[in-house]
This record gives C-alpha cells, structure tokens and sequence, in this order.
C-alpha cells in the first residue's frame, strides 16, 4: 500500500533489486535501475518491482538493467496514470510483463519477454515498440504504436504459444525472428516487413491490413480464414528466389486482396483452404515453379510467372475464373502451364505461353471465352464445355499444334483453331451457334497405327470451314469422318479417310458443300472394307 518515489538512480554490484509497493518516478528525465555497476558486472542481477509504476508529472523515462543473467518482473501497471511514463527500456535474460505498459515515447526490451497476463503495450507520439528477442506466454499481447515501427526481433510464441497477437498503427511491423505462433488470432494493421523467412502459424485467423514485404520466404499456416488487404511484395519482392516463395498451408481460405509479387514460385499445400487472388500476380522464374494443390479463385487479373504453373493435383480441385477477365502469361520464359483442376469460367479466360506446353487435363465449364496461346504444344484432355455449361468460344492462335483428346462444346461465340489440329483420341466437337468451327490448319490423327481416331463435328446453325488437309500426314488417317452444318467449307484439297487398322467406316457430309480448291476424298483402304461416303445436300465450287 505504499509508494516509493524514485528521484536518483539505483545501482548495484550484482545486487538484486526489489522494489514491494509502487513506485512513482520524479524529477530526473531518466531513472535507472542497474544491477551491473554500470556494466562492470555482465551478469548482473534481478530487478522486480511488485506495484505499479506512474510518473510524478515530470515526463521522466525508466531504465532497467539487470545484466545478461538477471531477470526483471514488472508485476503490476507501467505508465497506467497521468501522465504516462515517458519511455521504458528493459534488459535482462528475462523480463516478465503482467499487466500493461503505457509511455508516451519508445519502449524496447531487450532479453527473452515472458508474458504473464494478456499484455497491452502503448506508445504515442509516433515512437517504436521494439522487442529484440523472443516473446512467449500463453496470453494475448496487443501492440500499439500510432505512427511508430513496431519490431519482433525475435521468434514470437515458439516455446509457449501466445493466445493472440493484434498490432495496430500507421508505422512499419518489422518481423525478424523467424516465425511467430498463436493459439488464436494475428492481425497486423501496420505495414510488415520480414528480415527473415518467417512463417506465420495461427489457431484462428491471419490478417494483414497493410502491405507485406521482404526478400524473405514467407509460410502461412493458419487453421482460419488468411487475410491480406494491402499489396504483397509490392516494394520488395517476397522470396530469395530459391524454393518457394509463398507457401500456403493453411486450412482456412486464403485471400491476396491487392497485387502479389514474388521472386519465385508459390506453392499450396493439398491440405490447404482455397486461395483467391483479386488482382495482379507477378512471380519471378527463381528456382521454383509455381503449384496450387487445391481450389485457386482467380479474380479480374493478369498472372505472369516466369516459370511452370500447375493448378490442381487432384479431380476435386478447382479453377475458377470470376467476375473480370483473367490472363496467365508465362510467355517470358516459354513456361508451361498445366490445368488439373477442373476449371469454370465466369468471364473469359486466356492463357499465353510463348513456346511453352499448356495442358487441360480438367474439365473446363461456363459460357465464357477461352483462348489458348502458344506456338508450342497445346493439349485438350479434359472435356471443355461438355459437362455443366458450353463455352462461348475456344481459340487457338498458330505457329504450334493443338492436340485434342476430349469433346470440346461451344455455345455460338466460335470454335476456332489457328494451329494444325492433332486428334490423340475419338472427339466429338459441337457448337450450337451461328458462327461454327474453323480448322484454319490441317487436322490428323496422331498415330492411327496404335489406335483408331473418329472425329464428330456438329454445327447445325453454324458453318464448318477445313482449311488445310484432313488425314495427309504419314500415319494421321481418320478412321471415320462425320460433319453436320448450315454449311461445310472444304479448301484444304485431301481428306484421307482410310485408316487400314479402322472398321468399315464411313465420311458424312450432313448440309451443303462448298469446295475451295481442288479436293480428293479418298477413303480407299489398302487392307480390309473400304469406308462409304455420303454428301446428303449440294456440292459446290468454282
């Protein structure tokens, strides 16, 4: 119940210091504590202090040093009157915190901090909070520091998880210890800045309101909802370029709200939420490619990385394209991209990369545009518009080879593919407009003495245009040939329909034909039943 007021310094020789009652600080614009005789004993020695801690009104700070070896224990309020302490700064092996710390300037604790109750620390005047070791204790810990920096030195929660970190503020949150773990919640409300790979692991949710950066690998394991408000990497790039960037393990939804950048891939774990990007992704090539082993919502945006993409490992994830059109571009690096999951469209979706292999093994869904760029391989082996909801349009531009081994639905926007057109499996292509399907290229099977290939086209209201040869290449013979449509265009001058390994067949041309060029159906089989041909309306040409 009594009050010791502190007009001097205390100082001892490896001493403790214990202080049972409140303590009021005086005239002195700093009282210290110091049990190494001003460090001619490292280790120095305990400083406790049982009461709460006020200033008298002279604006005085406090100081306490109790050596490499000492503990301090603050167990009561610090800077809890008014007006607050003007500063604290504490030095110890150990300092235990039990009830809040208020100054009006900076605090910084240097030692291991153990928290013994739910902790709050407040600063005004724009000045910093800063903790140069590791934070532990089963307890929530706020920070407040209004303009000021707010710096983790150390890893937060490793020994004894904390309950919760919240840290508010228009300053910089430097986190440099590595990684930091609560039972419960994170949010952080100032901008963030990691000094080392770090990662993130939560009980409940991770919120970010502002921007995160750091040339620093950055993990996030979280059981709730991740949260990032403000752009990610937007001034330094995430990541050193080796391994990757962001990993993504948390069970709860993930959700980039501004832009991402990264020096090299991001990976998602199988186990993790969905992850939803709402605006631009730039991932450098570094030495990681870039895998999303689970749903990935892609929202309105260009996804440009410098190395392979891969979305879905499994028949249950998903792709999904929403609200604005969405661009992926590993042009850059010729990189590739592969699309297991299955994969809906509710706004158009383009995919460009330079010389580099795209694959659709998933299915692809919703009446929207898809076009696929790349003057390398492009494989169809899941089937597009055929399961819920046919595209608007499919476009392949030229220069590589589309190889198609799924049925491919279109709903009257086009059907249009630039490049030669390799069949690697029986397919039935259909549109139900009045646009049609353009083979602007020569269309083959990719090797009929392994296995028969049939193609079924169908666009009744639509016109059905062979640009090039169908069948002429060595072994790319169709095994049968069945075309309906307002019109059919044929100006490529040979469609060969006489696979020897094929069945009797047949070559059916359901609508009138128009002939651009010289032409020469052949389907004379050099072994076995040769196929029929059937033109059921005109044909026609100059």
């Amino acid at each position: 119940g009594t009050t010791t007021t502190l007009n001097a310094n205390i100082v001892t020789a490896g001493t403790p210091i214990t202080i049972s009652d409140s303590v009021l600080l005086g005239s002195p614009t700093t009282v210290t504590l110091d049990a190494t005789n001003s460090g001619s004993v490292p280790a120095g020695a305990d400083i406790t202090i049982t009461g709460p801690v006020d200033d008298t009104g002279s604006a005085s700070g406090l100081t306490l040093n109790a050596g490499t070896a000492g503990t301090i224990d603050l167990q009561g309020i610090v800077g809890g009157g008014t007006p607050s302490l003007a500063s604290l700064s504490a030095t110890g092996a150990i300092i235990t915190l039990e009830k809040a710390v208020t100054t009006t300037g900076a605090q910084s604790y240097t030692g291991a901090v153990i928290l013994g109750n739910d902790i709050t620390a407040t600063t005004g005047g724009g000045a910093n909070i800063t903790f140069t070791s590791t934070i532990d204790g089963a307890h929530a810990l706020t920070l407040t520091a209004g303009a000021g920096d707010v710096t983790l030195g150390g890893a937060v929660g490793i020994s004894n998880a904390l309950d919760s970190l919240t840290i508010t503020g228009t300053g910089t949150t430097n986190v440099n210890g590595g990684a930091v773990d609560t039972t419960g919640n994170q949010s952080y409300g100032e901008n963030v800045l990691i000094g080392a790979d770090t990662i993130f692991t939560s009980g409940g949710t991770l919120a970010f309101s502002g921007t995160l950066d750091g040339a620093h690998d950055l993990t996030l394991h979280s059981t709730g909802a991740a949260t990032f408000t403000g752009a990610v990497g937007g001034t330094t790039a995430i990541g050193d370029g080796t391994g990757a960037a962001i990993t993504i393990n948390s069970a709860g939804a993930t959700t980039f709200d501004s832009t991402v950048t990264t020096a090299s891939g991001i990976t998602q774990a199988g186990t993790a939420g969905g992850v939803t990007f709402q605006d631009d992704v730039n991932i450098a090539a570094g030495d990681t490619a870039t895998t999303f082993n689970g749903n990935v919502v892609l929202d309105g945006l260009t996804f440009t990385a410098g190395a392979d993409v891969t979305f879905g490992n499994a028949g249950a994830d998903t792709l999904t394209v929403s609200s604005a059109p969405v661009t992926i571009d590993t042009s850059a690096n010729n990189s590739a991209v592969t699309v297991n999951a299955a994969t809906t469209l509710s706004d158009a979706l383009t995919i460009g990369t330079g010389s580099g292999t795209i694959t659709l093994n998933g299915t692809v869904d919703g009446n929207n545009d898809l076009t696929l760029n790349s003057t390398g391989d492009t494989f169809i082996n899941g089937v597009i518009g055929g399961t819920t909801t046919p595209l608007s349009s499919v476009t392949t531009n030229a220069g590589g080879t589309t190889k198609i081994g799924a049925n491919i639905s279109t709903q009257g926007g086009t059907m249009t593919f630039n490049d030669p057109v390799v069949l690697t499996n029986s397919v039935t292509l259909t549109d139900t407009g009045t646009t049609g399907i353009t083979f602007a290229s020569t269309v083959d099977a990719n090797d009929n003495t392994a296995a028969d290939r049939t193609l079924t086209i169908s666009a009744t209201s639509g016109t059905v245009i062979f640009g090039g040869a169908v069948g002429a290449s060595t072994n790319g013979a169709l095994a049968d040939l069945d075309v309906t449509a307002n019109a059919i265009d044929i100006n490529g001058g040979t469609i060969n329909i006489n696979d020897d390994n094929a069945a009797a067949a047949t070559v059916t041309f359901t609508g009138p034909v128009t002939l651009g060029a010289d032409t020469t159906i052949d389907t004379d089989k050099a072994t076995g039943t040769d196929s029929s041909m059937d033109f059921t309306s005109t044909i026609d040409g100059a």
